[in-house]
């Protein structure tokens, strides 16, 4: 019997060699494209970050030039892959920085006078990396940094050697050379005094560079320069205005030493005493809040303001004697446990002509006593400004609130600032009213007025009909400013039944009003009071004294003899071209009283006119006074209000009549009110 061989193992064994092909194939793929993929963004980053350390560098070298004090800065010469279970990474890449010795010298020639010319070095950082090709070379110079490219170069941020009306020029001496992967630390050491000397038109600069073309492109725009020529090695700059120069001479690595031919200008003294820090003399310069100066202490590298809830704030640093400082990285943090700062910072990340700023806003329910911290840092420098939360004790209150006006149909009350700051009123509303009121309606004058120092600074006049009750706030024609513990007065008037001719006499009432204001930091605010008229004031006193003047020597006042009003219409009918209004003014004094009259609309087109009278007996015909378009005054379709008033040559009024005339009504008799 022969036996059947079983291969069914067979298969498995296949299977599991196919999957390790598969599995190896893949760890193959991924050595190949995605390690090299993931370090080359690896070595990409890195040169980002070498890119803002040499500007710190560039910093530190100013700094130490200008200020005469030791700075340092670090440098990653290289970085670290990130570890891997399977695949393998390549050796850490590192680099290299070193100064450069350039083929001339820097050279200051004046159009008659000295020439004078110094050496100098640049610094250059290359690194060797795996993956990033082309491979870029970093460069400062003449407070310049750039990064090189086979084919291009690119600045990485502005030059700081030629500023609107001055020329900062820090000169290298020395050697360095560091090697590695790891972080070198450089050291900046002040040589010999910095000096300062005028620069005359006319002058020329000529600097060594690696990339000469890259300065034509960052000196244009710039008034005051001109680069006339770009070698191989340099570049030479006129100058067409007057600069201040500023030269420095630091050290940097091995074998630099003071010169005794740098006798350029005169000395410019510096410090000797140490500073607290080792970096920039970092200072606040100003603050704002709310859009308004603070008014806190912002000087120094340590400063402290107050802010309330909602309110934005603005910090401004600065570096003392460093004007002309731009392209310098600022780096803006927070030290805030409370949490009172409601939005994140909103900052400038480089200095610009000798600022930098932050702006952000205090969270809506941050706390009084509440405090954060606001840092600032630049090569090595720091400032802090402490910010603390408060609420400042803004408002206004009223006080005596008096009958004003004919028949006491107006009301007067003073209105007091007692806050921390100054005030703004810009609005006046009439909210309600007990008393019998519908409008409020001065014929001849504001409606509402509020005053300073007795006279009216901001008005509402709407003419007729005036205000409606309740009115919503009125806004003001001009806005009236009270300062600290200042106060002023708000008056309104005619207050008038809903038969609008009638006036309604206040003393009593209550009123209830709301004042809009807007805070000295920019804030719209109201505040509702409730008044009581509680009697009349001295001026009222003053006005039944000086009616009582207006009596004549007899004794008698002038009457006022209203007839009549007529309205004529064109031949079509019903559209009025005139309105003639008959009175008569008799008088047995000497003086001279005014009538004023005048003829509005339905939608408030007005014609108004005022007439002196003479002395003695006065009948006065107004027909010229008030000729009118015909398309404003159709009868059928609107009404007019004529209103007649005598008053004082102090305009004070005496007597006051009024009428209506509408659908195809010719006349209509006057209602009198004497006051």
């Amino acid at each position: 019997m022969v036996r059947r061989r079983d291969e069914r193992a067979v298969t498995v064994q296949i299977g599991a060699v196919l999957l390790l092909a598969v599995v190896f194939s893949a760890l193959a793929l991924y050595q190949l494209n995605a390690v090299p993929a993931e370090n080359e963004r690896v070595e990409f980053a890195h040169s980002q970050e070498i890119q803002d350390e040499l500007q710190e560098l560039r910093n530190a070298a100013q700094t130490a030039g200008l200020s005469g004090h030791s700075q340092s800065a670090s440098v990653s010469l290289g970085t670290q892959y990130p570890s891997r279970t399977i695949a393998m990474n390549p050796s850490a890449p590192t680099g290299q920085l070193e100064t450069i010795e350039p083929s001339s010298n820097v050279t200051i020639e004046p159009p008659d006078g000295e020439t004078h010319e110094f050496e100098t070095r640049l610094l250059a950082y290359e690194p060797d990396y795996a993956e990033y090709d082309p491979t870029p070379r970093t460069v400062l110079e003449h407070s310049l940094t750039y990064t090189q490219f086979p084919d291009a170069e690119f600045s990485n941020g502005p030059q700081q050697l030629i500023g609107s009306e001055r020329i900062s020029l820090v000169l290298l001496d020395g050697t360095l050379s560091e090697s590695g992967s790891g972080a070198a630390s450089v050291t900046f050491e002040p040589l010999d005094e910095p000096r300062t000397t005028e620069l005359n038109e006319g002058t020329t600069l000529t600097i060594p560079s690696d990339r000469p073309a890259i300065w034509t492109t960052e000196l244009d725009g710039i008034d005051g320069v001109t680069v006339t020529e770009t070698g191989a090695d340099s570049v030479t700059i006129e100058l067409d205005a007057e600069y201040d120069l500023e030269v420095a001479r630091v050290g940097v690595g091995q074998d630099a030493s003071s010169d005794d031919d740098f006798d350029i200008g005169s000395e410019r003294s510096v410090s000797t005493e140490s500073p607290e820090s080792s970096g920039l003399p970092l200072e606040w310069h100003d603050a704002t809040v709310g859009g308004a100066d603070a008014d806190r202490n912002v000087s120094g590298s340590e400063a402290s303001i107050s802010a309330t809830p909602g309110e934005t704030v603005t910090l401004t640093a600065g570096v003392d004697g460093y004007e002309s400082l731009s392209g310098a990285r600022a780096d803006f943090s927070t030290a805030d446990p409370d949490g009172i700062v409601d939005s994140s910072l909103d900052f400038d990340d480089e200095f610009e002509d000798g600022s930098a700023s932050v702006a952000f806003s205090i969270a809506d329910d941050a706390r009084v006593g509440n405090e954060a911290e606001i840092l600032v840092s630049s090569g090595g420098g720091l400032a802090v400004m402490t910010v603390e939360v408060e609420v400042r004790d803004v408002g206004l209150d009223v006080g005596d609130v008096t009958s004003v006006g004919d028949e006491r149909s107006g009301l007067e009350f003073d209105l007091v600032n007692d806050g921390d700051e100054a005030v703004a009123v810009t609005g006046v509303a009439v909210d309600e009213t007990d008393a019998p009121a519908t409008r409020v309606n001065n014929v001849f004058g504001s409606q509402i007025a509020v005053s300073t120092d007795g006279s009216a600074e901001g008005t509402v006049d709407h003419g007729y009909p005036g205000i409606e009750l309740p009115s919503g706030v009125q806004e003001l024609d001009d806005a009236v400013v009270l300062e600290t513990d200042a106060d002023g007065s708000v008056r309104i008037e005619h207050f008038r039944e809903s038969d609008w001719f009638s006036r309604v006499d206040m003393r009593g009432a209550s009123v209830t009003v709301t004042v809009a204001y807007e805070t000295d930091a920019g804030t719209a605010e109201t505040q509702q009071f409730d008044l009581t008229v509680d009697g009349l004031s001295d001026s009222d006193s003053d006005d039944d004294d000086q009616s009582d003047e207006t009596s004549d020597s007899s004794g008698e006042r002038p009457s006022f003899a209203p007839s009549s009003t007529t309205a004529e219409s064109d031949r079509g009918g019903n559209q009025v071209t005139n309105v003639t209004i008959d009175y008569a003014v008799e008088t047995s004094d000497d003086r001279e009283y005014e009538v004023v009259h005048s003829v509005t609309n339905q939608d408030g087109d007005e014609s108004n006119r005022t007439v002196p009278t003479a002395q003695g007996p006065q009948h006065v015909t107004a027909e010229d006074g008030h000729a009118l378009p015909n398309e404003q005054m159709n009868l059928d379709e609107n009404y007019l209000v004529v209103e007649i008033a005598l008053t004082t040559p102090e305009s004070d009024l005496l007597e006051y009549c009024t009428g209506q005339i509408d659908g195809r009504e010719e006349s209509i008799d006057l209602q009198c009110d004497s006051d």
